[in-house]
């Protein structure tokens, strides 16, 4: 009997670890997707922007400045890790559709990890509770 109270025990302790590591990844899966969201964001303002059109810029994540923009004018686009670059509007949209490639790729990824992972919990517990 008490053996497999210690078998149950372990079985629940084995669920547990596969649903943190579910819920960590689906945790990354939002993140990403939110990213991605920015990225799309980010495109579809620079390919709809016009010449002298006014925009808020921000400056801080809550204090923005209205300005105008010139079609011809460089963009300042955050790359990561702390490093702009200056490029043209043609180049920026490019850096965001293979970014956004590029997230859209991590995504799957995970996805995949996470029915994995879903898919072996599942099994491990069926399988022991089974032969219990």
């Amino acid at each position: 009997m008490t053996s497999e109270i210690a078998e149950v025990e372990l079985l629940l302790a084995m669920k547990r670890r596969f649903d943190q590591e579910i819920e960590i990844l689906s945790k990354d899966i939002n993140s990403l997707q939110m990213e991605k969201k920015k990225c799309e964001e980010a495109k579809e303002i620079i390919e709809l922007k016009k010449p002298t059109e006014s925009i808020l810029a921000p400056l801080t994540k809550s204090l923005f400045i209205e300005t105008k923009i010139d079609k011809e004018s460089p963009i300042v686009v955050d790359i990561g890790l702390g490093y702009s670059l200056e490029m043209d509007a043609k180049k920026a949209s490019d850096f965001f559709v293979r970014k956004m490639m590029r997230i859209s790729g991590n995504i799957e990824h995970k996805i995949r990890l996470v029915n994995e992972k879903a898919n072996q919990r599942d099994c491990k517990l069926y399988k022991n509770f089974i032969f219990l």
